[in-house]
């Protein structure tokens, strides 16, 4: 049985920084950009490597016939034969998915390929951030890889604006109003006068229960907590500001 997906939204929160909290804020993004940046260069060379196997281009050629095959019987209205044809391309597109595997062309080739530059920064990073930032560069390079793109960009020096986690457990993680982390704790910038996020937070804080339908349309309970935070750079009127967003189980 699947994971039930409960409701969310985002809290943006300005952070109490110091120098030294804004040193390893500037150190945690120099160290996703290089992974961000290593992972983005690995995938195109392993890309241009399989492209240039026998195995992939017959996949491909095939995967086009058999597209010209339902069209042409989508147009005829035959649908049992388009159907018949819709069914092998979804084999065709299995085994093409199997060979990037093999050929390391995948989310979670990156995640293992990222871990020898975490150790190459002395594991600063925590590794649920480390594979999130693979992740990252997997995504901007699967729309390339589907064709919704037609290059990739890499993160110039100092231009890295985020990084997040997997969890509030381990790494940056937000506890009774603050944001900790390797055994620091910031404080939050949150007005008096903001009820809304006042609200927000008392709810997190006090693990307020609250109701959601699931998708069979059942009424479950939760309780409101935040289920990763992500770490923000923002550049305001020329100002550099630190950001925490919490990304929240629950409503807004």
């Amino acid at each position: 049985m699947g994971k039930t997906k409960t409701p969310s939204f985002v809290l943006t929160i300005e952070m109490e920084a110091n120098n030294s909290v804004i040193r390893a804020i500037e150190d945690y993004l120099e160290i996703a950009r290089v992974i961000y940046n290593s992972c983005l260069g690995e995938l195109l060379k392993r890309e241009k490597q399989m492209k240039r196997e026998k195995k992939y281009k017959k996949i491909r050629r095939c995967i086009r016939a058999v597209s010209q095959k339902i069209a042409h019987f989508e147009e005829k209205k035959e649908k049992e034969k388009a159907n018949f044809y819709k069914k092998e391309k979804d084999k065709l597109f299995k085994e093409l998915f199997e060979y990037q595997l093999k050929c390391g062309v995948t989310e979670y080739a990156m995640h293992d390929f990222a871990n020898p530059i975490r150790s190459h920064f002395g594991n600063r990073m925590n590794s649920l951030i480390s594979q999130k930032v693979a992740t990252r560069a997997w995504y901007t390079f699967q729309k390339k890889l589907k064709g919704d793109a037609k290059r990739v960009h890499f993160v110039k020096k100092r231009e890295m604006a985020s990084f997040e986690g997997k969890n509030n457990l381990t790494g940056w993680i937000y506890r009774n109003k603050s944001i900790v982390f390797e055994g620091k704790t910031l404080g939050l910038k949150v007005s008096e006068k903001d009820l809304y996020m006042q609200e927000a937070l008392s709810a997190i804080d006090k693990e307020a229960e609250f109701q959601f339908k699931n998708k069979e349309g059942q009424i479950e309970k939760a309780s409101y907590k935040v289920k990763y935070v992500r770490i923000l750079k923002r550049v305001i009127r020329g100002n550099v500001r630190y950001y925490a967003q919490l990304t929240v189980q629950g409503f807004p």
